[in-house]
């Protein structure tokens, strides 16, 4: 094999390969990747059993051996391909090792044995949902800042996805806070499903489609097929198929606050700015206290911590509506809900100091955050 392509577009396969491939001592050949000639493409390959990744790349091949596989090692192959800066490299076997050439650098790596390598599934559903790649990575983006991947229930460290018709919601909760982002869809899955991805898969998803490998050939939309128990995402010439979470997810509507005793439309700069600065002094149960005070219409926070002081301010709202309340939250949780609110005002809706809290952007209709108070 002999073969030649954009650097660029070998740099980003050969990273998602490497982050997708294993760190098994059991089974060493899971951190390697698998590089298989196709006519004038070449395939790269990466799986840590619980996720595989398959990367078709176009470019010239100069000499080639049909189907001809080779198996090098992930992360040192990854190392020295981001060290180059050429417009393209070459990528040449010779005595069964690799050999790679960029400029005036020349690595040659030692391989193994393609057939130890496990092979990759693939779905066999022919169903498949169809959304706006932008669109689902930014649903990701706000949706997986409610996730814990170390939460003790399995359902809990994944990011849900609940298809009705051209209605897909993607969800994720840590039982503390909860996100629910809204998304219609292009086609119509012919009937009702759900299934749990899990946290990790989210991410490389989303990065995936960051990545925007072989940028030129422009693919907008995801494609994505899900099975019983794996799941499929297509984006132009790159496969990321991962298995499913087993577990039943929370009915999480009910908790979902639907009117609101106070009504509070303030600015989201400032407040980003007065809760990070503000919970500076918050104690070890990162508590922040909000006071609405609707005849003054500003909110006042305050923070305390009996070692290092405390810190308060007060912020003008847009509009407030309600009564007197005082509610704490983690200040943390707090952060995370109103940066991915969308747009310069944000809305807050508040029961009673003991009940959950909704955080939106002013004017979103697909989005909502939802905050658990912290009972002092």
């Amino acid at each position: 094999m002999k073969f030649v392509t954009l650097l660029e577009n070998f740099k980003k396969a050969i990273n998602l390969g490497e982050r997708i491939s294993g760190k098994n001592f059991t089974l060493p050949i899971l951190s390697n990747l698998l590089i298989e000639s196709k006519k004038n493409k070449i395939c790269v390959s990466a799986t840590d059993l619980e996720i595989g990744v398959e990367i078709l790349l176009t470019g010239q091949m100069e000499e080639e051996k049909e189907n001809e596989k080779i198996v090098v090692p992930a992360k040192i192959l990854a190392n020295f391909v981001n060290h180059l800066s050429e417009e393209k490299v070459l990528l040449e076997t010779k005595n069964q090792n690799l050999i790679i050439r960029s400029g005036k650098y020349q690595a040659e790596f030692l391989t193994l044995n393609p057939e130890d390598f496990p092979i990759i599934p693939k779905v066999k559903t022919i169903k498949n949902i169809e959304v706006n790649k932008e669109e689902i990575k930014q649903s990701l983006e706000r949706v997986i800042p409610a996730i814990s991947p170390n939460a003790s229930r399995s359902e809990l460290t994944g990011v849900y996805f609940d298809l009705n018709g051209k209605t897909l919601k993607i969800v994720g909760t840590d039982s503390y806070r909860l996100a629910e982002k809204t998304i219609k869809l292009t086609n119509d899955f012919s009937e009702k499903t759900n299934f749990i991805i899990p946290f990790r898969t989210a991410i490389e998803v989303s990065r995936m489609i960051a990545d925007n490998i072989e940028e030129e050939l422009d693919h907008q939309n995801l494609i994505i097929y899900p099975e019983s128990n794996q799941i499929q995402f297509n984006l132009g010439n790159t496969r990321l198929i991962s298995q499913l979470i087993n577990g039943e997810y929370p009915q999480y509507e009910a908790i979902i606050p639907k009117e609101f005793e106070n009504e509070v439309v303030v600015g989201k700069k400032e407040l980003l700015e007065s809760i990070k600065i503000v919970g500076l002094f918050a104690s070890r149960v990162n508590d922040i206290f909000l006071t609405l005070n609707p005849d003054k219409k500003e909110i006042n926070l305050v923070a305390q911590d009996q070692t290092f002081g405390k810190g308060q301010t007060s912020l003008k709202t847009k509009t407030i509506q309600g009564n007197h309340l005082s509610i704490s939250f983690d200040y943390r949780y707090l952060l995370d809900g109103i940066s991915v609110a969308e747009g310069d005002f944000v809305f807050l809706g508040f029961n009673k100091d003991n009940n959950p809290a909704l955080i939106r952007g002013e004017e979103e209709k697909d989005f909502l955050y939802v905050l658990m108070p912290i009972k002092i």
